[in-house]
């Protein structure tokens, strides 16, 4: 008869019922989340890569002078992989940071479409 040791083990362990197979079973391997940049990392030269990092940075935290503080919402989205690969070097071919190139997308489209 299981005690409430094994009970809460199996409740935190996914269906283990004791110590002894939670102890003993093989280590699952464990998929890497996300994408990996590496396509884009490859293909970038480190001056392209400072340029762009300056610019995230001299810009962090603060608006750009002159500008209004604009209102503003996250948005977030899943998108196919293929498609972000192609875009993680756009950010450092244009010195344009991901936010600018997504408003930039977004300023295109309602004009295109309005």
């Amino acid at each position: 008869m299981p005690d409430k040791f094994d009970n809460f083990i199996a409740g935190v362990q996914g269906g283990r019922r004791n110590y002894e197979t939670m102890v003993n079973d093989p280590a699952k391997e464990k998929k890497p989340v996300g994408r990996t940049r590496k396509a884009a990392a490859a293909s970038v030269t480190p001056e392209e890569r400072k340029a762009l990092d300056d610019i995230r940075n001299s810009r962090r935290g603060r608006k750009k002078p002159g500008d209004e503080g604009a209102a503003y919402k996250r948005v977030g989205f899943e998108c196919r992989e293929d498609l972000l690969e192609s875009f993680d070097i756009i950010p450092y071919k244009a010195g344009k940071t991901r936010k600018e190139l997504f408003e930039e997308a977004l300023v295109y489209i309602i004009e295109k479409y309005s």
